[in-house]
């Protein structure tokens, strides 16, 4: 069995194919180990038969699945339970790291979130989320390590991704456009500690073609948080009041997406001139 940590929830992954498990392994392999007495907070059960897999858990089952599609089943139940979390706000979110502080980039899927983080991660960011960053109260950022998720069209618009990334050869389920799994490299993954958060960015597309960056008032910061919150129903006025902490003390910018180079150059200098100044 394979036995990983999402956050805290421990996670076991049973499979009698070996060549799956291998797959598994390889797609789970940043996800930390917990300790050996942790209790599995669910158990994901897979089976084979005539090249069609079965995934069942908690009374619930998945059948008819093609092999690229087991990890897509696996990682939607996995969100779909940290989206019901309390122990902290789930922010619909890419999480980036470089010299101990987190590089948030706030967005609905398809605002260019994953492309930007893959040119970061190429320029030296180290690796904390592609799609869920989890805040904490005290204003950090934990690693809740996905494969980023890369579509085909995105991936002509980026440079070489080794050795920072490795494409997962197989596309996984998808409609229109093919998405490949992006692995990063085990060291550009942070320690396990918690991240404060240094600068918060929220990518989308430039009307005009060209980059630029806009610094937000924190109410309008804040506005655009809590509509990408994914628990906020769960939290109540504790997500509120850790969003309005948020702003108080961290910035908060728009930026329009030209070329993908451009867009990561603009957030590195805005990096190095707020966060490191």
């Amino acid at each position: 069995m394979i036995v990983r940590r999402v956050l805290s929830l421990s996670v076991g992954i049973e499979t009698p194919s070996l060549d799956l498990s291998a797959e598994l392994s390889c797609l789970t392999a940043s996800w930390p180990s917990p300790s050996p007495d942790t209790p599995l907070g669910v158990v994901y059960r897979i089976e084979e038969a005539e090249g069609r897999y079965r995934v069942s858990w908690d009374g619930t089952s998945e059948q008819g699945l093609g092999r690229e599609e087991v990890f897509c089943a696996l990682q939607a139940d996995l969100s779909a339970r940290l989206a019901e979390s309390r122990e902290f706000g789930l922010l619909h979110a890419a999480a980036l790291v470089r010299r101990g502080k987190a590089l948030l980039l706030a967005g609905e899927s398809g605002v260019g979130k994953t492309t930007l983080s893959a040119v970061l991660l190429k320029r030296g960011f180290g690796y904390l989320s592609d799609e869920f960053a989890p805040l904490s109260s005290d204003l950090t950022v934990r690693s809740c390590p996905f494969p980023l998720r890369l579509r085909e069209s995105a991936l002509r618009l980026l440079p070489s991704l080794a050795p920072e990334l490795t494409l997962w050869p197989t596309p996984f389920g998808a409609t229109g456009d093919e998405v490949f799994y992006g692995l990063p490299a085990p060291w550009l993954s942070p320690p396990e500690a918690p991240v404060p958060v240094g600068l918060i960015v929220f990518p989308g597309p430039s009307a005009s073609g060209g980059g630029e960056l806009r610094k937000l008032t924190p109410g309008t910061t804040a506005l655009r948080l809590m509509a990408l919150t994914l628990n906020g129903e769960f939290l109540g006025d504790r997500g509120f009041l850790m969003v309005a902490d948020l702003v108080e003390r961290i910035p908060g910018y728009d930026l329009r997406l030209g070329g993908v180079e451009e867009a990561a150059g603009l957030v590195e200098a805005l990096w190095e001139r707020i966060v490191h100044a």
